[in-house]
């Protein structure tokens, strides 16, 4: 048996993968520049609960998709 995917899965998981990108690049850049650490530590902590928040969401999204492929199956 082989890992079907499926369209609706894709376009959340690569949005997701794509703001985790950026908020690392973005994280990256302010602990480059000379700001103070208690900036940074809140910058740190904000990006840290977007990710967790993305994660969350990109898994309820994923659940929503595969209980609306079952309901659509059991129409026919």
């Amino acid at each position: 048996m082989g890992i079907v995917v499926q369209k609706g899965i894709i376009a959340p998981a690569l949005f997701g993968l794509l703001f985790l990108i950026l908020s690392a690049g973005y994280a990256a850049v302010f602990f480059i520049v000379p700001i103070p650490l208690l900036f940074k530590l809140i910058i740190a902590v904000g990006l840290a609960a977007l990710a967790v928040a993305m994660v969350f969401v990109i898994i309820q999204r994923n659940k929503e998709i595969q209980e609306e492929t079952k309901d659509d199956l059991s129409k026919y």
